[in-house]
């Protein structure tokens, strides 16, 4: 699981790899994300064999859980997390 420092005014575009899990032929055909409140995930995209979105609205001192939760064309469903730590840059 990766691990990131975001400061409370930021807003960071953060991206998911999925290459090494793809099988061949698949594709990334949804693409969800849960953070919790009181983030804010936005401009949410699939791009290849990645994914990203925009991630603003921590408060200092607090650690959070970002879930991207992908469904392949061929119907299999894979998640991975990251940590996202909040402190003043």
């Amino acid at each position: 699981m990766n691990y990131y420092v975001q400061g409370p005014d930021e807003v960071l575009l953060y991206e998911f790899a999925w290459s090494n899990t793809l099988p061949a032929g698949a594709t990334i055909a949804v693409s969800t994300w849960e953070a919790p409140a009181p983030l804010v995930v936005t401009d949410k995209s699939i791009v290849v064999d990645s994914t990203q979105a925009r991630i603003t609205g921590c408060v200092v001192g607090n650690r959070y859980t970002v879930t991207n939760t992908v469904t392949l064309s061929n119907g299999e469903v894979y998640e991975q997390s990251a940590f996202i730590w909040c402190e003043v840059k």
